[in-house]
């Protein structure tokens, strides 16, 4: 019990103190009162930091997937070779022409950099859910069909109402006009 005493008095002298550094910043950058819950400077903050979360989880997800593409790179640097299929998605096949011990090297490599892109693809739906209005839920297909780096663009620019609106922005116009330069 003298242990479950000391775990609270520690946690009360950490509230303690921390209450009084709040106290100083707020004299010293002359805060008035605190926001509450019900006030619109609250929301607009709330509303703020949810778009940065989703920017990124954005962010950490093109990274992961654009490092997963240069780990794709390296293995098809050899030319042509055996056929093998990416770890996580079975329509991707990577061409080996490689030893036995670099071909292992790159096939953990890519599992475990498409076990941390699922995490990165669970974080983003997570915070793209709680943007208002909604972004669309992505899944894995969705991201191995990213072919480009300006797809991923457009989930930035997703954050901003007036460029989600945009004719481009749709996502059918947006396949077409990949499809045809890819014609092209």
């Amino acid at each position: 019990m003298h242990h479950v005493t000391q775990i609270c008095q520690a946690a009360w002298e950490a509230y303690e103190f921390l209450q009084k550094e709040a106290m100083v910043f707020e004299d010293l950058l002359q805060v008035s009162h605190r926001w509450t819950p019900d006030m619109t400077e609250w929301h607009d903050e709330v509303k703020y930091i949810q778009i940065r979360d989703y920017q990124l989880s954005v962010d950490k997800l093109e990274a992961l997937v654009v490092q997963w593409l240069f780990e794709l790179a390296k293995v098809n640097l050899s030319g042509t070779g055996e056929s093998v299929p990416c770890p996580a998605h079975s329509r991707l096949t990577v061409f080996l022409d490689l030893g036995y011990k670099l071909w292992m090297h790159f096939s953990k490599t890519l599992q475990t950099r498409c076990a941390a892109i699922k995490t990165a693809l669970k974080r983003y739906n997570a915070t793209a859910a709680k943007i208002d209005p909604p972004r669309p839920k992505l899944d894995w297909t969705d991201i191995m069909e990213y072919g480009t780096l300006a797809e991923f663009e457009l989930l930035h620019w997703g954050a901003c109402e007036e460029i989600r609106e945009s004719a481009w922005a749709d996502q059918v116009n947006h396949q077409v006009a990949i499809y045809g330069l890819r014609v092209e």
